[in-house]
């Protein structure tokens, strides 16, 4: 009796370790870069409180895979990929077609600098800016425009071109207003009034998906658990947050 009872105890068990299993493989997995104040890859970005809402409504499991930006972009458009991507559909024109989309949020690009050195700088396009050199993160989809408008473009990672701008080593900052907000916040407190920001464009965020594909299913519930957090008002309290 007591050798039957173990062996139904260990196939039970088995069956739970396969359940289990089966639970994991099914979360979403969604492939992004970290862009403070947004993704930080801990949690505490305001994109990564809006999914976990997202979770905690659809009780699908999501899982940030967070890379380099380009590396991210690569991995997206591996043909082998098949989990979602978070970010700007222009980082894939040639996609587009094969894609589905699901807008987030809105976000504002900026160009950050410091108000002595310009003290009465006119901005209306990119050509505006020509000869100046601009900080810009790595892989952003802004380089080979900037460039055709005659910019000294400079690559770096997000912190440092606050680092930059605030040596002197770049004339400009661009990058999302909260981003830049906040990491003078953190790292230049008293001197936040010494910055001045040029408003650039609005860029809306979208969690896509390939067509086909498990994850365009995953990407219909989603949008189901975005509405209900959006309804119920958490989505504005993430949001808000940062004001």
């Amino acid at each position: 009796m007591i050798k039957r009872l173990m062996l139904f105890t260990i196939a039970l068990l088995s069956v739970l370790f396969v359940f289990t299993q089966g639970v994991t493989a099914e979360s979403v997995k969604i492939i992004t870069f970290e862009y403070p104040p947004y993704i930080y890859g801990d949690g505490v970005g305001m994109l990564e409180k809006i999914f976990h809402r997202i979770a905690l409504e659809t009780r699908e499991p999501i899982e940030f895979q967070i890379y380099p930006r380009k590396r991210a972009l690569m991995m997206f458009k591996s043909p082998i990929t098949h989990t979602m991507f978070l970010g700007e559909r222009e980082y894939f024109p040639r996609m587009a077609s094969s894609l589905v989309f699901l807008k987030i949020l809105d976000i504002k690009t900026v160009f950050v600098y410091m108000k002595d050195r310009f003290p009465k700088f006119g901005y209306h396009e990119f050509k505006d800016l020509q000869g100046k050199r601009v900080g810009i993160s790595l892989g952003s989809i802004y380089v080979p425009y900037f460039k055709a408008a005659g910019i000294i473009v400079d690559e770096a990672k997000l912190e440092n071109n606050l680092l930059k701008l605030k040596t002197g080593r770049i004339d400009f900052w661009h990058t999302v207003d909260f981003a830049a907000m906040t990491l003078i916040k953190k790292n230049d407190p008293d001197h936040e009034k010494k910055y001045a920001f040029l408003d650039d464009q609005i860029h809306t965020v979208e969690l896509m998906a390939k067509k086909g594909s498990e994850s365009e299913r995953q990407l219909k519930t989603l949008a189901q658990g975005l509405e209900a957090i959006i309804h119920n008002g958490s989505f504005n309290n993430i949001i808000n947050e940062l004001d």
